[in-house]
Order: structure tokens, then C-alpha cells, then sequence
């Protein structure tokens, strides 16, 4: 997506623009054909597994036929969004750049919206007004990097149902990793709505050069040139990502780490901690083997012997007469 998305349109514009000099409606023209060719594919290969009849890919809780996720609705206004922007922008003979300069942040705002109010929803209490992937109507909503983590791993890695399955039991069974979902929650969205909140306004202010806007939101590298308005809508997005990224992957190992040192903790307590085996009871249970019969006062006793030798304890059965 990195490389569609980003690195092709901005590799197109200033190679044909200040390069070749072509036409910005023909330039865009070519963009916006070859734009989210590989996301376009992977967005068509996970809807066809989530509408097939068999459920294996479905979200838990759901049998019908067409019931996709969260997550592939996100990837549909995701999609529309970006390509409308395309459309619209490059139509003219003389081409909008500001609109060709908010697909980035655009982007933003599609994925890390739902994120975040997904994990209101979660902070608050609030109950799911409508299917979220394997959470049903009416029950609590989770934070929402569990559910795009959940459809990503379950539907385009192959997972499944018994990989919701295990993700589901994970989050319930380890509160310092229900803390760690909710963190990255939070740690994704409101920064990536701010930096998309920060590009659409450079991206709007007449006083940047339009070439400079286009930029911004596209290559953090085009800012060194002085065509940065193109830059500031398609690349810095990216950038962020990217950043947020490295940031996440050691601090996720690190919870994962703390996660599994408490469990080793937990369980040598358990062991520590197990009640040993009952004693032997005082009368053996089954058929009396003494020499007289119960009913002339004879108490069948048990005593512990070695008879043998060994270490083994040895039953004998002696019997008292009144």
C-alpha cells in the first residue's frame, strides 16, 4: 500500500510534470488509473472469502451469506473516499492539486475515525448499535485496533474463525493484554486524526504553494524541493505510519514479554500452592475380613505395616472383640 499509494503518485508527478512536462490532467490522468492497484486486488480477494457460504473467514456469530467486517467496510469508504478525490480532482483540464492532495489525509481520517470511536465506545461503556465484526448488537464494544488486528490476521493471513477464536479467548483471559489493545487504540487514532486535521489545513492555505501541499501528504522527502504542496497531502501520512510503527513493535514485545513473565509468576504460586493427596482413610471401604462377624462387636482397625520389607506401606486387618 506504502508503495501505490504513495511512492507511485509521487514518483508520477514530479517525473512527468517537471520531467516531462505533461499536462496536470494528463499526468493525474495516469495516477489515478494506476492508484491502489494492489490494494484494489487485496480488497477483492477478501471480500470474495468473507461472501463465499462457507464461514471459516466470517466473523463469529455469523452464518449468513454476505456479512463482512469492520474492517472491509473501513477498506470501502477508504477506497471511495480516495478514488472520488481522484476523480474529481483530476476531471478538470486544469487540475484541483489541493483536492489531489487530501487522498493521505483522507486516509487518515477513514482509518483512524472508526478506530477511535470504537474505542469510545469501549471507554464509556456504550453497547454496539449494529454488528462489529465477531461482537453482536447489543453487547459491549471493544477497542478498535481488536477488531482490525482480528480481521486482518483472521481474513487476508488466513486465520479464520479458530484464530478469532483464540484471539477472543487471549483478550479475556489477560488483562495486561486487554491494557495493551487499548493503549495502541488510543496511541493510533487521536494522533492520526490530528496529523490528518494538520495536513487537510496545510493543504487548504492558499499561502503554501499548491506543489508543496500536494507533496506534504505524499513524501516527507519532496519537503526538501520547493514543490511541497503536493508533498505535505500524499507523504506525510506515510511518514507518521511509519514512525507509529517502529514505535509499536518493541513496545508490544515488551507487553508481551511483562504478559508471559506474570503467567511463569502465576503458575509457580499455583504449583507452590496445590493441596497435597488426602490422607488414607481409617477404614478400609469393602468387605469386612475379620474372624467374627460384625454384629458380635468386632471393629474392624487398620494398621500400617511393613511386612515385606520394601518401602511400600502394607494393610493388615486385625480385629478387636468386646
Amino acid at each position: 500500500m506504502v508503495i501505490d499509494a504513495c511512492v507511485v503518485p509521487i514518483v508520477l508527478y514530479y517525473g512527468l510534470t517537471f520531467g516531462g512536462d505533461v499536462e496536470g490532467f494528463i499526468v493525474f490522468a495516469v495516477v489515478t488509473a494506476i492508484w491502489g492497484g494492489p490494494t484494489y486486488v487485496e480488497f477483492a480477494v477478501r471480500s470474495l472469502r468473507l461472501i463465499k457460504k462457507e464461514h471459516f473467514y466470517k466473523p463469529l456469530g455469523v452464518e449468513k451469506r454476505w456479512a463482512f467486517d469492520i474492517t472491509n467496510w473501513i477498506l470501502v469508504l477508504s477506497i471511495t473516499t480516495v478514488t472520488a478525490l481522484l476523480i474529481v480532482g483530476a476531471a478538470p483540464h486544469h487540475v484541483f492539486l489541493r483536492v489531489l492532495s487530501m487522498p493521505g489525509p483522507a486516509i487518515l481520517f477513514c482509518l483512524a475515525g472508526p478506530v477511535f470511536f470504537m474505542s469510545l465506545y469501549n471507554a464509556f461503556g456504550w453497547k454496539a448499535p449494529f454488528q462489529i465484526s465477531s461482537t453482536k448488537k447489543g453487547d459491549l464494544v471493544l477497542p478498535g485496533i481488536y477488531y482490525i488486528v482480528e480481521d486482518i490476521v483472521a481474513v487476508n493471513s488466513g486465520g479464520g474463525r479458530p484464530f478469532r477464536e483464540g484471539w477472543a479467548a487471549r483478550y479475556n483471559a489477560s488483562p495486561i493484554f486487554r491494557k495493551m489493545i487499548r493503549d495502541q487504540s488510543w496511541f493510533w487514532s487521536v494522533p492520526g486524526i490530528l496529523i490528518g486535521i494538520a495536513c487537510t489545513i496545510v493543504v487548504c492555505i492558499q499561502e503554501v504553494p499548491r506543489e508543496i501541499a500536494y507533496g506534504i501528504g505524499k513524501s516527507l522527502l519532496s519537503i526538501l524541493s520547493h514543490h511541497t504542496d503536493y508533498n505535505i497531502g500524499w507523504g506525510f501520512p506515510f511518514i507518521w505510519a511509519g514512525i507509529w510503527a517502529a514505535i509499536t513493535v518493541p513496545w508490544v514485545r515488551a507487553v508481551m514479554h511483562k504478559e508471559t513473565v506474570s503467567w511463569e509468576e502465576e503458575s509457580a504460586i499455583m504449583s507452590a500452592t496445590m493441596m497435597k493427596s488426602p490422607p488414607a482413610p481409617a477404614v478400609v471401604p469393602g468387605p469386612y475380613q475379620g474372624s467374627g462377624s460384625l454384629d458380635s462387636g468386632d471393629t474392624p482397625l487398620v494398621k500400617e505395616k511393613n511386612v515385606s520389607g520394601d518401602n511400600t506401606p502394607k494393610i493388615e486387618r486385625q480385629t478387636t472383640t468386646n
